[in-house]
């Protein structure tokens, strides 16, 4: 037997001439000396072709070319670890803070701030609160404010009072102006959070002005207005059974208040009906008189000098808030004109106040041509003659005429409140408060946006308690500085609502008939 050739084919010797004697002359040897040669090729044989294919390979070569096979394509190592640490870097350095941000709750942006005429008319419309007068609400705001007049008119067996105002002509005009200025500005006053406020105010002083005769009535022969100053006293209240120019006034607050009301039916009704009642007594010829006409309680204070403005003013408010033509045919009626002036414009009749109202019932009938003409530039041309900076500090003296507003303002405001400290129990009459008024000290409390009487036409200011030419506040006053604000103010933007001051007037003109139907054969 042979040992296994694994190279493939045999042992076998061919034999040829010099084969035998090759065997010949390998019969000498030893036969195990034979077979142990044999085994020791084999032996060899073996080591060597496991040494071959078995024996661990020099893998220098293979450790700087380590690939890795990732199926589509095959990777150096040193080539996979470098991308994965540059995607886990990246990952880390940019992609990270980009989730972070996005996860984290985006802020809220507020309105814009808001610019000095905002913060002005705030201030300006906190001071009808102070002069409220009646049992105040909670949340008047006004905490040196307490609740007074709460009699005022008990006596009388056909209306009651209850509340105090010093002078009905021209705290009605106030209530004019504010309803106005919500009328054509409502969608500022809700963006700056007054709408609500400003409304407010104007229900309290027409609730009021009901209050003062008879407006369940159809006919009324006489109104109510009074001239309260101690609070101590008896206070009878003033009865006026003429008076065209305070009427006139009373039913242009409560006619232009009823638009304002206009989503509460009710009540826009009720102010409807009371002021084509008190318009009706100041069209009575028996009752064409000024209302302060020999009134020595009125007249050195508020005298009237005509009422056919007021005829203009409450005509024109009623045939917005009613769309009834006769009132605008009187509104626009040229004798009605002529007795205003209203084509004779002079320095006494070209400004407007709670006297002389023919600048604004001109102007509100020239918004009926100019709302309804549409395209006409009203916004650009009224906005020439707006010049409400001076008030805010824009003047000689850098001082601020509206109390709070800016750095320096009037500290001695004559304010029968404003200038007595606030004590709980503590009353003082009318002549015990004259040492407050007298006092050269600021005033204890801060009556905040309050517009005082101002500088003389020199320019010249004296903040002095005892010279209420110069530091008195009032009702008409501020209630035309808070039209004049609302209108400047660029915090909701601008512009003029064109729709509310019309939204009791019927089309002017018959809407044109349908076409008719197509032709048919």
């Amino acid at each position: 037997m042979h040992s296994p050739n694994v190279w493939g084919g045999t042992y076998e010797v061919r034999r040829d001439k010099h084969g035998d004697e090759e065997e010949k002359e390998m019969g000498d040897w030893d036969k195990s000396s034979l077979l142990y040669q044999q085994q020791f090729h084999s032996h060899e044989l073996d080591h060597v072709q496991q040494s071959w294919l078995l024996a661990p390979q020099d893998n220098r070569k293979n450790k700087k070319n380590n690939y890795v096979d990732l199926g589509c394509i095959v990777v150096k190592k040193k080539v996979l670890k470098w991308v994965f640490w540059s995607f886990l870097i990246a990952f880390i350095v940019i992609a990270m803070p980009i989730i972070i941000a996005k996860s984290l709750p985006k802020p809220k942006h507020g309105p814009p701030p808001a610019d000095n005429y905002t913060i002005a008319l705030h201030k300006a419309l906190l001071f009808f609160n102070a002069q409220k007068s009646g049992k105040l609400p909670k949340k008047n705001g006004i905490p040196w404010r307490g609740n007074s007049g709460l009699k005022d008119g008990s006596k009388l067996t056909d209306v009651k009072g209850g509340e105090n105002t010093k002078f009905h002509f021209p705290m009605a005009f106030s209530m004019t102006m504010l309803s106005w200025s919500v009328i054509e500005y409502p969608h500022k006053y809700e963006a700056i959070d007054e709408y609500d406020h400003v409304r407010e105010l104007i229900k309290w002083g027409t609730d009021y002005l009901l209050k003062t005769f008879n407006s369940s009535a159809t006919l009324i022969d006489k109104i109510y207005c009074q001239r309260p100053e101690d609070m101590d006293y008896n206070r009878p209240v003033q009865t006026c059974f003429a008076g065209a120019d305070l009427a006139g006034e009373m039913a242009a607050a409560l006619a232009a208040a009823s638009i304002v009301f206009r989503d509460h039916q009710t009540y826009a009704k009720k102010l409807v009906k009371g002021a084509e009642t008190v318009f009706q007594f100041a069209r009575d010829s028996g009752k064409r008189a000024p209302y302060s006409r020999g009134n020595l309680y009125i007249s050195p204070y508020y005298n009237s000098t005509g009422y056919y403005d007021e005829y203009m003013w409450g005509a024109t408010w009623l045939y917005y808030a009613t769309g009834n033509s006769s009132y605008g045919a009187l509104a626009t009626n040229p004798g009605i004109s002529k007795n205003a002036n209203a084509f004779r414009v002079n320095t006494n009749t070209s400004y407007l106040s709670w006297d002389n109202k023919l600048p604004a019932a001109m102007l509100l009938l020239t918004r009926f041509r100019m709302f309804l003409n549409p395209g006409f530039p009203y916004e650009q041309t009224l906005m020439q003659y707006h010049n409400i900076d001076y008030i805010l500090g824009e003047n000689p003296l850098h001082m601020s005429y509206v109390v709070g507003f800016g750095n320096k303002y009037p500290k001695k405001v004559h304010h029968r409140a404003a200038s007595i400290p606030h004590k709980n129990g503590v009353k003082y009459s009318c002549k015990g408060g004259y040492k407050w008024r007298d006092s050269k000290r600021p005033n204890p409390n801060t009556i905040n946006g309050a517009m005082v009487g101002g500088p003389d036409r020199l320019d010249k200011f004296k903040d002095n308690r005892k010279l209420e030419r110069y530091t008195e506040p009032t009702l008409a006053g501020n209630a035309g500085l808070v039209a004049a604000l609302v209108s400047l103010t660029t915090t909701a933007g601008s512009g003029v609502d064109r729709n509310l001051i019309f939204s009791g007037v019927p089309p002017l003109y018959t809407p044109s008939p349908p076409p008719p139907a197509p032709w048919k054969p």
